[in-house]
């Protein structure tokens, strides 16, 4: 996976390193004089590494100070050994994916030395386009980020042409029209020691756990408005989660703001529970757009669970259960399960999920 991360103190070295091929080097200033033109124009440079899954292999830099709605890549090289691989187009793609989630410009642009052929075909491959106008010897092209004065507040409106996902969403659309499922047995061990010796609500913990790593990865916050045939990124999701009424044998669905602080969080949870407990009805009527819909099965320690999402309709939010926690020899483990449409996400994606939240469970502070 193609990626932008900040440079800091453990990859600026391996940045400084990257030196492209004599030939290539009238094309792009080097990262060095990049890195200092970051520190003088620190209010509008934006300096990122690439990186293919954890090697860094190339760098880019965004200007923010081409206008109020315009934003520049003023610097982008892969490095010589990495060259060929796809990687440049790659990673141009992710910075456009990075720029709409920002929700800030309407446009951005990006130059290219004349008899750069090679760069002109990648930008050109990814949706950007000559304007007839020159900076120099550079040639300057532009791409509109799709933006659209009816776009809900919070979210971005994904350009399907130029989309790294494109040919996934006509696969999985149109031709083999399907969801993926996956239930995994996640240790849990830490997460009931510590909440249990602090007093603290083991519901909430793990929906903290799963609501961050949701939100780290822009594969589970897609949305499809069905009325304008759009594809919307939300910057940010909230879980829809379930109150069980007993007395009923039913429930309500609410919802709770995401907070990164967990006892902001925990806090909000438990108003959002008691709220939820006056309630009857299948949800809430204040339900946000941005939310992904999580449950739980407190009655049953299941090894698999089907939402059967009708493959005819595209939903494109997670859909996540987990059950009760079982001893399994020196560790304590529960099921948890994703759904999600396949046009948005694979096998890769489902596993780090729950990678990353059983990660996260060994590692939460509640204090």
């Amino acid at each position: 996976m193609v990626e932008l991360r900040k440079i800091d103190a453990g990859n600026y070295l391996k940045i400084l390193g990257m030196e492209l091929p004599r030939q290539q080097q009238s094309f792009v200033a080097s990262n060095a004089a990049s890195l200092a033109e970051a520190w003088v124009f620190y209010d509008t440079a934006r300096p990122f590494a690439i990186y293919h899954d954890d090697e860094p292999v190339g760098f880019l830099m965004f200007d923010f100070g081409k206008g109020p709605r315009e934003v520049e890549i003023w610097r982008f090289m892969i490095a010589p050994e990495h060259q060929g691989k796809g990687y440049g187009t790659a990673a141009l793609r992710a910075a456009i994916a990075w720029l709409k989630e920002q929700n800030r410009f309407d446009r951005v642009r990006i130059n290219y030395v004349e008899g750069n052929g090679a760069a002109q075909a990648v930008y050109r491959k990814v949706g950007f386009r000559e304007t007839g106008e020159r900076e120099g010897a550079e040639v300057v092209m532009t791409m509109p980020l799709a933006c659209s004065a009816d776009v809900p507040e919070g979210a971005c409106v994904i350009d399907r042409e130029t989309w790294e996902r494109k040919s996934y969403w006509e696969q999985f659309t149109q031709q083999a029209r399907c969801y993926a499922s996956l239930t995994a047995q996640v240790d849990v061990t830490r997460l009931v020691d510590q909440t249990q010796k602090k007093g603290c609500s083991f519901y909430i913990a793990l929906l903290y756990c799963v609501t961050a790593v949701v939100n780290r990865h822009r594969e589970f916050r897609y949305a499809y408005d069905a009325r304008t045939d759009r594809v919307l990124l939300w910057k940010e999701v909230w879980p829809s989660h379930l109150v069980f009424h007993d007395l009923e044998e039913s429930f309500t669905a609410i919802w709770s703001r995401w907070n990164p602080d967990f006892k902001a969080f925990s806090q909000n949870c438990r108003e959002d529970i008691e709220r939820g407990k006056k309630a009857r009805g299948h949800h809430l009527t204040d339900m946000p757009p941005n939310t992904f819909d999580v449950s739980a099965l407190p009655w049953l320690s299941y090894t698999s669970l089907n939402i059967n999402l009708t493959a005819d309709a595209v939903y494109l939010a997670p859909i996540i259960s987990w059950g009760r926690w079982r001893s399994d020899g020196s560790r304590t483990v529960l099921p948890l399960s994703m759904e999600i449409h396949h046009a948005v996400a694979d096998g890769f994606h489902i596993a780090r999920f729950f990678r990353e939240v059983e990660q996260l469970a060994g590692e939460l502070e509640l204090d």
